[in-house]
């Protein structure tokens, strides 16, 4: 008899402990799912934000190329050649946007060709003169040279600056011919 109520308790112990497994893992199983869930939100909010921020870099590049293109393409040049003292001859080709003043390029004396020069405005405004640089070397015309007067504005001076002493390239220019 002992047996026989013995193993109705047995059982129903198993079976308890089965559920009481059963419980874990689902509970368990739950988590992870919810886990999973959050994990892939997560991921799948992470992979937006880096998409979006791909798209607004790539948009500001294709603004910057636009920009840097129709700069290009209102941006013109014109050139002309001075007669300077000690017969020194510049040839300056200015590049012009909206009729003002970007940069320019020399050829002095037909052989040594000085590049990248840019308006520096700062030093335009102290010296009353519109002023290019390029590394060391420093050009300036007459204040007030714009596409439309390229023929009557004249050049004043070409210098390298020095440690000691700045080296004068050519000075006091007058306009020999430039174009129309």
């Amino acid at each position: 008899m002992k047996l026989v109520k013995f193993l109705p308790a047995v059982t129903a112990a198993l079976v308890l402990a089965a559920c009481s497994d059963v419980g874990n893992m689902a509970t368990k199983t739950g988590n992870m799912v919810k886990s999973g869930v959050d994990g892939a939100t997560s991921a799948v909010s992470d992979a937006a934000s880096a998409t979006g921020n791909a798209v607004k870099s790539g948009a500001k590049s294709v603004s910057n190329t636009v920009t840097e293109a129709k700069d290009m393409i209102t941006t013109r040049n014109k050139s002309v050649v001075y007669s300077c003292q000690n017969n020194t001859t510049v040839t300056a080709t200015y590049a012009f946007q909206d009729n003002l003043p970007k940069g320019a390029k020399l050829l002095l004396n037909k052989n040594t060709l000085l590049t990248d020069f840019t308006l520096d405005e700062n030093d335009s405004k102290k010296t009353d003169t519109t002023t290019f640089v390029s590394g060391k070397y420093v050009w300036s015309v007459e204040a007030g040279l714009t596409q439309q007067n390229i023929g009557k504005t004249e050049a004043i001076m070409l210098y390298k600056t020095g440690n000691k002493a700045d080296e004068i390239l050519a000075k006091n220019c007058s306009i020999a011919r430039f174009d129309k």
